[in-house]
Formats: C-alpha cells, structure tokens, sequence
C-alpha cells in the first residue's frame, strides 16, 4: 500500500533530533523523499498505525499527516527514475482485521 507522509517540523529534517523519525519512515519500506516535507512510502501497515509509530520521533508542535493513494497519481519533474520506481508500488487497499 502506498501513503503520502506529510510533515511540518518545528526543526529542519537535517536536525539530530529528527534521526529516529528519518529512519523510521525508512524502516517502514520502500520510500522516496523527493519532495519538501512530504516522504511517499510503501508499507503493509495502515495510516493510523504509521502515524503512531512517527509521532514517538516528532515534537508535540510538529504536524504529521499521513494518507494511502491509489495508483491514480501524475507528477512533474520527478526525476527520469521515478515512473519506474512508482510503477513497482503496490497499490493495494489494506485488509481490514476483524480483531
């Protein structure tokens, strides 16, 4: 499944404190940072379940929004690799766990 992780920092993502949430995001699949403040992640897990695992590496103030996408997206100037790196994404919905 494929989700859009949209932040704004109090801090720049450069900043020592942010390493853990970096790397986080990263352990979550496969990823591009491609864009400002916005990380496009692969991952099995759901949106609210994401968001839970990034907020522990964020500071109260900072805003973290997380959304799933469809395989319905354009870009513009993305880089001549990126179609083919999205173009292996699954795009699947999540199965909803009945537990």
């Amino acid at each position: 499944m494929m989700y859009a992780i949209a932040t704004k920092l109090t801090k720049p993502i450069d900043d020592p404190s942010y390493e853990g949430f970096v790397l986080a995001i990263k352990a979550l699949g496969p990823w591009s940072d491609r864009l400002d403040s916005t990380w496009l992640v692969e991952s099995p897990l759901h949106a609210g379940q994401i968001r839970t695992l990034l907020k522990a590496h964020v500071a109260p103030e900072d805003r973290l929004f997380v959304c799933q996408f469809t395989g319905n997206w354009a870009g513009y100037n993305m880089g001549r690799r990126f179609p083919e790196w999205i173009g292996r994404r699954s795009f699947q919905r999540p199965t909803v766990s009945k537990a």
